[in-house]
């Protein structure tokens, strides 16, 4: 059987996530670099698919935090906000930062984004930009529609039967 590309139904605005407000949940939290070698916290978050009446459901925003140009530290202000937003507990301990970082994992949150033109080394671009991050509508999750395992990276566990209580 033949398929045939037919382009005249690509729609450009498909592939691109619109400004506004998204239900979404986080499926990766970690400190790195970006490409070009510069530190920051990198948040990659899924535009939530079990939330049917919002379109981009699967599609992946990227919210990086980069250190202030000051002191070197991140903005403790935003950092703390978008905990708040994610649910973390407000004197919840961690044991390190990346400890912190792996609790944002598997968060509803609801971010407002917009795309923004700037230019780098002459160049145009266009980036979306999370503009605030604020506390799900919904909380309930269902992360199979998500596409996300809370259980990634986690140790197996054995269990004999005379672990079992029946």
């Amino acid at each position: 059987m033949s398929f045939k590309l037919d382009f005249s139904e690509v729609n450009d605005n498909d592939y691109n996530i619109a400004d506004g407000e998204y239900e979404v949940v986080v499926k990766k939290a970690e400190e790195g670099t970006n490409p070009n070698g510069k530190s920051r916290l990198h948040f990659d978050l899924v535009i939530r698919k079990d939330i049917t009446d919002q379109r981009f459901g699967g599609a992946h925003i990227f919210d990086d935090m980069y250190p202030q140009a000051v002191d070197g530290k991140y903005n403790n202000s935003i950092l703390m906000g978008f905990a708040k937003a994610a649910g973390l507990n407000e004197g919840q301990e961690f044991k390190d930062f990346g400890d912190f970082l792996d609790a944002f994992v598997g968060k509803p949150l609801r971010v407002r984004v917009k795309n923004e033109k700037s230019s780098w080394q002459g160049k145009e671009y266009e980036n979306l930009r999370v503009k605030a991050r604020n506390v799900s509508k919904f909380p309930q999750v269902d992360y199979r529609a998500n596409g996300i395992d809370l259980f990634a990276g986690g140790e197996e566990v054995n269990i004999s039967a005379d672990d079992l209580p029946f």
